[in-house]
């Protein structure tokens, strides 16, 4: 938390075992949930309170500190129950421009940026390691010092990771080998400044295997259909993968299709080092891009479910665990290596050259393979993994400002700072989060904003939202001076100039879709980076030096948890789901003819979305007009209930036809692309499946 601005929280409680701190949210049970609609089930906290509006916003760059904002109910005497015929309550609160300013005042103190950031990245965090326990519980503990915070608490999760074998040399690594010689051997920790740090790729299959090389470009599946034109046979192979495009996770699954032994990973220079040629003379030195030596760590679970062996369930005590069938992972070993060792893994490559739009920077030439030529003919690639599977205590820190009524300021919804653990395996710690307060989340929760890349540059602003944030995200930009010395007007102005939408609002600035492959995923799919490089030096010489990028940034967040937790009602606008169903429409339309020889009416969905479109901008005229002065807090709450039930309506119990581990049939990660939001995606997966059998029921759901 990098000021002393605006913070929140205190300790949390099914923590009352190991401490005696509380939250309005109460440990209830652990049933499965059941179909929900458009009103789900209250839940009642131990004063009779029902569950709160919540709104996450993470502040450290290393993906520590989240935020939630949970809103208010009825019952007890903070909630707001139906007044008496004849008594009128008017509105108790509302967003201030006058608390909007002291707030933003306050995060001045650039020194508080600069002690944060030198904490985290004091120590390299693995999670379910000491190292990395440490570092939570220093954070725990400081927060707990600041009198803003009602709580600061710990929740713990014992769930199954990986890790490489530390004790056996040359147990994860790639070798080209000739008989029994090594004649190359990748590097696997060349600085020396993480001893216990080893490449590897979370959940990847361990096994030796040994066969030819080929390149197999982004592992897309039309780059493997390429290469099976171009007289590629994948028997005994191993395929050297580029980084970029789609996940790790779907290059692997495209690489079992196509029968390869084993998959390479790489960051090739031309995406990574700022090379826009195949001559190899580049020179990151002294510079932010990527250095030779550096291997990104990943992770290739093919599915999003938190721990892998109580996927629906938090994995805390007392839950039955699934038997280790792990099929949810790959059935083939992978490996990250540098773009150095790619290059030597390149140089004598053989087979045909590979089409233009396929060559890199590595500065040696682009072959498809399979196997070496030249003074390297008949030299192989070996690929030894050896991963083991460890059942591993993560930790979740959360921190909250109740949202109340009283004297001096207090936010009007509860405000939860959440940071996750294991987020580099697959986001296990948020979603085991979600899945432990599924029921109350569901009924209460209004906003998510993740931060785990805060600041990734200095261009501009840039933002990946839910359509109904659009205008909180835009309103925010507005009221924070642009840090750049040469531009005198506002984030928002700087924003529009250098990022304009050309898709529905050609006079605001674009907003991105959100990932598939990040801490949101739980919250948006299912409740509706980096390197040993990645350093405090490495942040301050080349991203933001005065740190005057972040203090932009947590004033325009500040804004954003002050409007959706203090507004009175809530500024989220429903007609920003009419865009995205055109979008979805939009991409179905190539398949049209596939649709109709499934007898499958586009007709419906378009009389669906018309209808949507036509009670968005009803409901969005009326609210937008309405004279707060006369209406009530029972009325308030009435309008808010509709406007957070709008996500909800997607919401489907037995989640995406293939997928049913996400739940929003409206929007989900994409099947081929974990990184990719896809619209109707039961449609899309059907589709890509060719299997008009199993189209029939998302299409029905989708077109609700």
């Amino acid at each position: 938390i990098p000021t002393r601005g605006y913070i929140a929280g205190k300790p949390v409680s099914r923590w009352e075992a190991a401490d005696s701190d509380n939250i309005d949210i109460e440990y209830k049970n652990l049933d499965r949930p059941g179909k929900q609609g458009w009103c789900t089930e209250c839940l009642s906290g131990p004063k009779g309170m029902v569950v709160r509006l919540l709104f996450l916003i993470l502040l450290f760059c290393v993906g520590l500190v989240f935020g939630y904002v949970i809103r208010k109910s009825t019952c007890g005497d903070s909630g707001v129950s139906a007044p008496p015929a004849d008594k009128f309550v008017p509105i108790q609160q509302d967003y201030s421009d006058t608390v909007r300013q002291q707030l933003q005042d306050r995060i001045n103190h650039i020194p508080n940026f600069d002690d944060s950031i030198k904490v985290v990245t004091d120590r390299f965090p693995l999670s379910g390691v000491g190292n990395t326990n440490g570092l939570l519980f220093f954070i725990r503990n400081w927060l707990a010092t600041y009198s803003e915070l009602d709580t600061a608490s710990i929740l713990n999760y014992t769930v199954q990771l990986m890790y490489p074998n530390y004790t056996l040399e040359g147990s994860n690594a790639v070798s080209i080998v000739s008989g029994n010689d090594t004649i190359f051997q990748t590097h696997t920790n060349q600085t020396n400044v993480h001893p216990n740090y080893l490449p590897f790729c979370a959940f990847s299959h361990s096994g030796n295997v040994k066969g030819d090389l080929v390149y197999g470009h982004y592992g897309r599946k039309v780059d493997f259909e390429r290469l099976t034109q171009l007289g590629v046979n994948f028997t005994d192979t191993i395929v050297l993968i580029r980084y970029g495009k789609i996940h790790p996770s779907n290059k692997i699954q495209h690489a079992e299709q196509f029968g390869v032994k084993g998959v390479i990973f790489y960051p090739d220079p031309h995406d990574y080092a700022n090379s826009n040629d195949n001559s190899g003379n580049f020179d990151v030195t002294d510079t932010w891009w990527l250095p030779g030596d550096a291997v990104i760590r990943t992770s290739v679970r093919y599915w999003l479910t938190g721990d892998p062996l109580t996927p629906d369930y938090p994995a805390v005590d007392g839950i039955p665990r699934l038997s280790a069938d792990h099929s949810s992972y790959p059935t083939l070993p992978a490996f990250p290596v540098s773009y150095n060792d790619a290059r030597t893994l390149m140089e004598d490559l053989g087979g045909v050259d590979v089409p233009a739009e396929w060559k890199g920077g590595l500065g040696v030439p682009y072959k498809t393979g399979p196997g070496y030529t030249g003074a390297s003919i008949g030299h192989e690639v070996e690929l030894n993994v050896l991963n083991e599977y460890s059942f591993r205590e993560i930790h979740n820190i959360l921190a909250t400002i109740h949202g109340q009524y009283e004297k001096g300021w207090r936010p009007r919804r509860t405000i939860i700072f959440a940071g996750w653990d294991a987020s580099k395996y697959g986001h296990v710690g948020a979603y085991e989060w979600t899945q432990e307060y599924e029921q109350q989340l569901s009924s209460g929760a209004v906003a998510y904003i993740n931060l785990d890349a805060a600041v990734r540059g200095n261009y501009t602003f840039y933002a990946e939202a839910n359509p109904l944030l659009y205008d909180v995200i835009y309103e925010a930009t507005k009221t924070v001076t642009c840090p750049e010395e040469n531009h005198k007007g506002t984030v928002y102005d700087e924003w529009s100039r250098r990022l304009k939408n050309s898709e529905f609002s050609a006079d605001k600035p674009w907003i991105a879709d959100l990932p598939g492959d990040s801490d949101h995923s739980p919250f948006l799919y299912r409740l509706v980076y980096g390197t040993l490089n990645d350093t405090l030096d490495y942040f301050t010489t080349f991203i933001d030096p005065n740190y005057t990028s972040t203090q932009a940034l947590v004033r325009v967040v500040s804004d954003i948890v002050l409007r959706l937790s203090d507004t009175a009602i809530l500024p989220l606008n429903v007609e920003g789901y009419s865009h995205l169903l055109d979008r979805g429409i939009k991409g179905l339309e190539p398949h049209e003819d596939k649709l109709r020889k499934a007898d499958l009416d586009m007709e419906l969905l378009l009389s669906a979305k018309k209808d949507f479109t036509t009670a968005a901008s009803v409901f969005r005229q009326r609210y937008s007009t309405i004279n707060k002065k006369n209406i009530s807090e029972f009325e308030v709450r009435f309008l808010n209930d509709k406007l957070i039930r709008v996500s909800r309506a997607f919401v489907h119990s037995g989640g995406v036809m293939s997928q049913p581990w996400y739940r929003n049939i409206l929007m989900a990660p994409h099947p081929e692309n974990l990184n990719e939001e896809v619209i109707f995606p039961g449609i899309i997966t059907a589709l890509l499946q060719a299997d008009m059998l199993i189209f029939e029921l998302p299409f029905a759901h989708d077109s609700k």
